[in-house]
């Protein structure tokens, strides 16, 4: 293993991978599990080596095709090992990859499409395949449609499989212009045009450049976590199921598995999420905060379950792990015993829960796309498992900041600091990942006093923040409480917006701070944190300004809420539309003898309003008095991508939710 320094030379992300594929071979790169269908065995592996033959010839191929420098690639695909193969024969052959998220509509792949003048398509299933051939007609500068899949009919002369256009590629006329245009792509050209979620008006195709991707990954990997996963060698195994056409998935499921020689696991969907996790049984796993409150959820009633003894050893258990979490975020030592009592505890968990679950390998957990709650981080540190939230956003790159374990004043403690830190690395993350107990041994025991009065006031991992930004990255608070930020991941503006430079000049301040929109607050030592969206403020009739996202996210902690859209811009008072938690009221009526109808009548029943106006009524004694909640409606679905209440991302559609719902907002506002 020659360490971080071997890949910090590279000059593009194609220079990257295909360095990796001679460094790592045969070793697995991509997993993904086979269809029934589709073969007796359960897994479909690629290695470094296989990864990179097969985007070499995808990318010569594609020049058989006509793919000129600069045309734009769409790809229209779930996760799978092909879209990252395809990701790079699109860099190697010198096009623009136009990532798409696998849920969009047809209304939305066309308005982007046109939008980007994409000349090629690559479609991921016969489901995207058919969407594709659909709006063919409409869009004439749309040349050519590659399936990913192999074809069951030819109807249509522009659609050819990724089979076949391999094949092309394997008699390329001439073979050195394959190599001619890898050699010649520079830092400052476009990767990809990665369109928002369209939150708040209509998406921007953001323009990010090899300079842009490249710097964000050589970041995090300069953090003291992931520095120490390189130079330690571990091949960690990640679970991707964020998309690929998001930048935290990216990021993440992505570029940092192939910088450090990782396995990449595919989910086969997002309701198959446990049933993947059991198979896998991965040690990084990378998503939003929906996820990480599901895992709490399904651990939660797995504790449940014990019987009353084992739940009492369970809880002592943990209590015993938190506290070694919070010496990790305080920098205070630990009292003896509890030192002592640390890997009985961490064997504890791992045998009543965290096996049961697939969770006995999961040493990281990386939070994007959205605050964590601070209960749930809580709740998996004292299963022993670290978590770690980053911010970050389509035109800055995945993560801007990080709550990675870190070293105070970002300075390496004395000269005893490699070793010590080597050795809590080595039992906090090397030994979990191979289900083995931290500090195991007597031996151990004497690491682990070395460690705790030596080394945790010199570290820390602060929970509830975003953490501070990462290594050559600068985030200031603008006078209006917004996140501005510099940094080699920040969109260039010469590119900005796809067909929209010049909108993109007014998102920088005049001494070069790209404007986030996100609202924040960084304390003395710089750990941030994100507060809300400056175009979620809204004020009320009597002037008062709320941000609505904390309070929204408070609702939700409590058992009868799932979802809620705080409102009031320019009306008397606060109200909400709440989604109840019907799994949670099922299991209440259940255990009450309350018969569970529908959902469309559990909602108008007066023992779900009460229980919710608990909830809401709780949160209230925690607000201002002008931002407490009057009025709420409660709704039979919840909120999500199909319904057009929210983005891919699982962002909420604000203006769309109150124009959709807004007979229910008015009733709540009459006199």
């Amino acid at each position: 293993m020659k360490g971080m320094e071997s890949f910090l030379k590279a000059r593009n992300l194609c220079d990257l991978f295909l360095a990796q594929a001679e460094r790592f071979g045969d070793q697995v790169f991509l997993r993904v599990k086979f269809k029934a269908s589709q073969g007796s065995r359960d897994f479909q592996t690629f290695s470094f080596r296989e990864a990179a033959h097969e985007a070499r010839e995808l990318a010569a191929g594609l020049i058989c095709l006509g793919l000129k420098a600069g045309d734009r690639v769409a790809i229209f695909s779930p996760n799978r090992p092909h879209w990252i193969i395809a990701d790079q024969a699109i860099q190697m052959s010198g096009g623009i990859g136009v990532p798409l998220f696998p849920t969009h509509t047809p209304r939305q792949v066309a308005a982007r499409l046109r939008d980007c003048q994409a000349r090629f398509a690559l479609a991921g299933s016969s489901d995207h395949l058919r969407i594709l051939m659909g709006m063919a007609k409409d869009l004439p500068q749309l040349t050519r449609i590659v399936s990913l899949d192999p074809l069951k009919e030819k109807s249509d002369g522009r659609v050819i499989s990724c089979g076949e256009v391999q094949e092309m590629g394997r008699d390329l006329t001439d073979p050195a212009e394959l190599e001619r245009r890898i050699r010649g792509i520079r830092e400052i050209d476009p990767v990809s045009v990665v369109y928002t979620p369209g939150t708040c008006g209509e998406p921007k195709g953001v323009v990010l450049t090899q300079a842009n991707l490249l710097a964000n990954l050589f970041q995090v990997l300069r953090t003291p976590f992931f520095s120490l996963v390189s130079k330690r060698g571990l091949s960690l195994s990640n679970l991707c199921h964020l998309p690929l056409g998001q930048v935290s998935g990216r990021l993440f499921d992505y570029y940092l598995p192939l910088a450090l020689g990782g396995e990449i696991n595919f989910a086969e969907s997002l309701a198959s999420l446990p049933q993947d996790i059991m198979g896998i049984r991965p040690q990084i796993i990378n998503s939003i905060p929906d996820f990480f409150e599901q895992i709490f959820e399904i651990l939660q009633i797995e504790i449940e379950v014990l019987d009353p003894g084992t739940r009492t050893e369970l809880e002592k258990a943990r209590s015993t792990l938190t506290e070694f979490g919070k010496a990790l975020e305080t920098g205070r030592p630990l009292p003896l015993g509890l030192l002592r009592d640390y890997p009985r505890a961490f064997r504890f968990v791992q045998e009543k829960i965290r096996s049961r679950l697939g969770l006995d390998r999961w040493v990281l957990g990386v939070c994007t796309g959205g605050k964590l709650d601070r209960e749930v981080e809580t709740f998996l540190r004292s299963l022993g498992i670290l978590v770690a939230e980053s911010y970050g956003l389509t035109e800055a790159g995945a993560a801007l900041a990080g709550n990675f374990l870190d070293f105070k004043n970002r300075e390496r403690p004395g000269f005893l600091g490699p070793a010590l830190i080597a050795s809590l690395f080595h039992h906090l993350v090397e030994r979990p990942a191979e289900r083995r107990v931290p500090f195991g041994s007597w031996l151990n025991l004497f690491e682990l006093l070395a460690d705790n009065y030596l080394l945790l006031s010199q570290v820390e991992m602060r929970a509830g923040t975003s953490g501070r930004p990462l290594p050559e990255t600068e985030i200031r608070i603008a006078g209006d409480g917004e996140i501005q930020a510099r940094g080699h991941q920040v969109f260039n503006p010469r590119y900005g917006y796809w067909a929209r430079t010049e909108t993109a000049q007014s998102f920088f301040t005049p001494d070069g701070w790209f404007r986030t929109g996100d609202l924040g607050e960084m304390d003395a030592e710089g750990y941030l944190q994100v507060t809300g969206r400056r175009e979620d403020l809204f004020v009320t009739s009597g002037g008062r300004k709320i941000s609505p996202f904390p309070i929204e996210q408070a609702l939700r902690h409590g058992s009868f809420i799932s979802q809620a859209v705080l409102l009031g811009e320019n009306r008397r008072f606060v109200s909400a539309l709440i989604v109840p938690d019907f799994h949670q009221l099922k299991r209440w009526a259940d255990d009450h003898g309350i018969e569970f109808d529908r959902t469309e009548e559990v909602v108008r029943s007066d023992w779900v309003r009460n229980l919710v106006r608990e909830q809401v009524e709780s949160r209230n004694r925690e607000l201002a008095g002008f931002e407490k909640i009057k009025k709420f409606q409660l709704l039979s679905q919840p909120f999500s991508e199909v319904g057009g209440e929210m983005t891919p991302t699982l962002k909420l559609k604000r203006r769309f939710i109150a124009e959709k719902y807004q007979d229910l907002i008015e009733e709540m506002y009459k006199e």
